[in-house]
């Protein structure tokens, strides 16, 4: 699962800069006759790329953790090549666009897709049961707080509470 991703995130990584950085070339090699008349549209595009190689990257330290992130990238890389389908069949686009998507978004579908299904099943309802139950010590255990004297009482002989230590009672018997 970490080495699909770390290539997924490699990919992008690497895609998502050369369409910043050389927008016409990269419209070229996608396929398109000429680059886009909108370029910082077409950059745009190779921002959010480079950004899911981040995502992807990311997840790859602890898939089953980042499981809602790759199924944004599955989420994408199948919605992603159903819109350039439908800009080519309405006449939009020519088909040379289509050439990269077995490569950029198909062949990351089903390693994708298991991700997701296993990291939906490490957060299920029946997965949690299983889990042991937390400890019921607590490092963090709730501190009392002494009352805070008002400036307005002249009989206050402590110190205002901003600058008194919080007891810590955790350790100690009540008095």
């Amino acid at each position: 699962m970490r080495i699909c991703l770390w290539a997924a995130a490699l990919q992008c990584l690497v895609w998502g800069p050369f369409i910043i950085l050389a927008p016409q070339q990269s419209a070229i090699a996608y396929g398109y006759a000429t680059a886009p008349r909108d370029l910082f549209l077409w950059q745009g595009m190779g921002l959010i790329i480079l950004l899911y190689g981040v995502g992807y990257a990311v997840a790859g330290t602890d898939p089953l953790r980042h499981w809602l992130t790759v199924a944004l990238g599955l989420l994408a890389k199948t919605l992603g090549p159903i819109g350039m389908t439908w800009a080519v069949l309405q006449g939009q686009t020519s088909p040379g666009v289509l050439r990269l998507i077995p490569i950029h978004d198909v062949i990351w579908w089903l390693p994708f897709a298991l991700i997701v299904l296993r990291g939906i099943r490490s957060v299920s309802p029946a997965t949690a049961a299983a889990a042991p139950a937390p400890s019921s010590r607590s490092d963090h255990a709730p501190v009392e707080i002494p009352p805070v004297a008002s400036p307005a009482d002249p009989g206050s002989s402590s110190p205002p509470a901003a600058l008194s230590p919080p007891r810590d009672t955790r350790h100690h018997t009540p008095l």
